[in-house]
């Protein structure tokens, strides 16, 4: 194992280094931040920083000769026109953390038209859930990460505006397990292998809408001594609803999602209680259904 900050004045030297003697013939780049309130507090800096990693894989990549590369990106690049979107619908993002990714996006595009490389782009949309307890992602980044962290904290979980035009008044967010990310992403890496040619975009989602209300109280239902959720105002760059359009990366790559909801809500409790980030509870207490 290799540890590497990306980010490094040196990092690409250092990279072609570690790609040359450990024989790489792909990349899978899933390296940088998804802090969006970071992004947002401090654009330049998340930027800059999400530039300056796109840039040293795709250097090294050059100058080791490597040719394949999987791109990880994210759905924040979309202007949200659309519902659902498509890898063709418009891009323009609300916000830094989008720019930085759309930005990176196009330094992988250009390369691929500048040297010859092979890219697939996956946007994912709303990652969740645990493949292992030691795998949990508890920096509370996300939906449902922020409500255990609520509850962990002994505070309600929350609710960021409930005044939009949805069914029940929250945003909507394509969510997808995060198993089913990582078996697109082997399958990305596959295409390449058999057919390296040029630069592709995929959605990675589900098709499927589910509010972030219904998400919170997902994790309610699993703690039955949490307290009720509390509705906050609305958040900058919040977008009312994000859906997939998967259709071609059903085509292309021959993946569909295996995944639910309650699949993911229970794989991140489970995950969580293992850590012992939230206390124990009741047999009982475990409402996730079974596929």
């Amino acid at each position: 194992m290799h540890r590497l900050d990306l980010g490094a004045s040196d990092a690409s030297s250092e990279l072609e280094h570690i790609l040359r003697d450990e024989r790489i013939d792909a990349v899978v780049n899933l390296a940088g931040s998804k802090d969006r309130a970071s992004a947002a507090t401090e654009p330049l800096r998340h930027i800059d920083e999400q530039l300056r990693i796109a840039s040293s894989v795709l250097v090294a990549m050059r100058a080791a000769g490597i040719q394949r590369l999987v791109h990880a990106s994210t759905a924040a690049v979309y202007a949200a026109a659309d519902v659902p979107l498509a890898e063709t619908s418009p891009v323009g993002p609300t916000g830094p953390y989008g720019h930085a990714a759309l930005a990176a996006e196009r330094l992988v595009q250009a390369e691929c038209e500048a040297a010859g490389l092979s890219a697939i782009v996956l946007r994912h949309f709303l990652v969740l859930g645990a493949a292992h307890p030691v795998l949990i992602d508890a920096s509370a980044q996300t939906i449902v990460s922020m409500a255990f962290a609520d509850l962990a904290a002994g505070r309600a979980p929350r609710i960021h505006g409930s005044d939009y035009s949805t069914f029940d008044g929250t945003c909507v967010r394509d969510v997808v397990h995060v198993v089913d990310v990582a078996e697109v992403h082997v399958l990305a890496l596959e295409m390449l292998t058999q057919r390296a040619d040029g630069f592709h975009v995929y959605n990675v989602g589900t098709g499927v809408g589910t509010s972030v209300r219904s998400l919170v109280e997902g994790v309610r239902a699993r703690f039955p001594d949490a307290p009720a959720a509390v509705v906050l105002p609305r958040r900058a760059h919040d977008i009312e609803v994000v859906v997939a359009d998967i259709a071609r990366v059903s085509r292309d790559l021959d993946w569909r999602p295996r995944l639910t909801v309650d699949d993911m809500l229970d794989s991140a409790v489970g995950a969580v209680l293992a850590s012992g980030q939230k206390g124990s509870r009741d047999d009982g207490s475990h409402h996730g259904r079974s596929r």
